[in-house]
């Protein structure tokens, strides 16, 4: 049996520019086991959104465990038409070897602590039906799952608070 970190012993912070190689690595691996002809370019166009966005509309977040990056995720703002703004989840990868530790669920967490101080109306992202791993862990964290492949989280539900002060989630479902 693996041994899991505690999802205490993963950081996730902002993408520094510092960064980009180990960023560009896992986006890479990321949209490669999609498109594997569009990584390099894919990579390269979201470093630019990066560059450009200075975290106004665009956020970039980096979970690092014993001082190496392993996961990502990249989340854009938008108008929720009647509730105000809400946060899309638009990539979120973890790198193989660093699975089941929490930094899946520690990044998610990121944007669920966000939602009050930034006054969004919710967080929501979707997840491949070819990813059956991400399925199961957005399941165990999401309020509201729209779909069999859609999920949410919203600034009104009481669960939020709920699932921001507890690490009781499945380690083994942990990304």
């Amino acid at each position: 049996m693996t041994r899991t970190a505690s999802v205490s012993a993963i950081e996730v912070r902002d993408l520094s520019f510092a960064e980009e190689a180990c960023w560009k690595r896992l986006y890479i691996e990321y949209v490669s086991a999609i498109n594997p002809w569009e990584g390099e370019v894919q990579a390269a166009k979201a470093w630019e959104c990066f560059k450009e966005a200075q975290f106004s509309t665009a956020f970039f977040v980096v979970a690092v465990l014993d001082g190496r990056v392993i996961g990502f995720a990249n989340a854009v703002l938008h108008d929720d038409i009647g509730y105000g703004t809400a946060c899309y989840v638009q990539d979120l990868y973890v790198e193989c070897s660093a699975r089941r530790q929490g930094a899946g669920s520690s990044l998610m967490r990121k944007f669920f602590a966000a939602i009050k101080g930034m006054g969004w109306s919710q967080v929501h992202w979707a997840a491949s039906s070819t990813n059956p791993g991400a399925i199961e862990l957005y399941r165990q964290i999401a309020c509201d799952q729209e779909s069999t492949q859609r999920f949410s989280v919203y600034a009104t539900d009481p669960y939020l608070l709920n699932i921001l002060a507890t690490d009781n989630l499945d380690p083994h479902l942990q990304s």
